[in-house]
């Protein structure tokens, strides 16, 4: 389903972009996909939707990550602890968004290749639909991020330890609306995902 893209006034947008890629062997914030980094291709997907204002956690290879973005209006919150896990990325996020006036967050990772900016904007209008629950992609059957969560979830959220992610939460709310997102259940973590990337792109996006 095709929805119209639009900025919405009060939802920003965190995007999570500290993990080391040890499995991979270097930064797959930098993998570049359709010309240019992952990184780039979450912000747009991200900057689609999110009037508000969008955060980017950045920890290993920072500086990198950084002067990759430099182009976008996106404010940077870094990570120095990111080794301490997911937790503290979504914490560092978290506080970078007291500087922006919003009523939802959109959550996602730089890493899932194939989300774009229809996606997210699917995930919005449901969102809006039912604004005092999160919404989150639905793939593989489970739940997980892209997700929105309320600005009443921001202390839960903070709460979350070690390697936690947002996922967590949802699995422990009832009240999860779930989108349908079959491109959210590719991630880069590998040398095989990227010689997978090709010839996988096509088939996710038939949804």
């Amino acid at each position: 389903m095709t929805v119209p893209l639009k900025k919405i006034d009060n939802l920003a947008g965190m995007v999570l972009a500290a993990g080391g890629s040890t499995r991979l062997g270097r930064p797959k914030q930098l993998v570049e996909l359709n010309g240019q980094p992952l990184i780039c291709n979450a912000l747009d997907a991200a900057g689609s939707s999110c009037g508000a204002g969008l955060v980017v956690v950045t920890g290993d290879s920072a500086t990198d990550v950084e002067n990759a973005i430099a182009g976008y209006p996106a404010q940077l919150a870094r990570n120095d602890d990111w080794e301490r896990g997911l937790a503290s990325s979504i914490a560092t996020g978290v506080d970078a968004l007291a500087a922006l006036n919003f009523d939802a967050v959109l959550i996602m990772l730089c890493d899932q290749a194939f989300v774009d900016e229809q996606d997210i904007a699917r995930l919005a209008e449901v969102w809006q639909n039912s604004p005092d629950r999160p919404a989150a992609a639905f793939y593989e059957d489970k739940i997980g991020v892209p997700a929105i969560f309320p600005d009443i979830y921001l202390d839960r959220l903070l709460r979350l330890e070690g390697d936690r992610g947002a996922q967590a939460l949802l699995c422990e709310d009832s009240k999860v609306s779930k989108v349908d997102m079959a491109s959210a259940a590719f991630d880069v973590d590998t040398a095989d995902d990227l010689q997978n990337i090709g010839a996988l792109n096509p088939l996710l996006k038939k949804e």
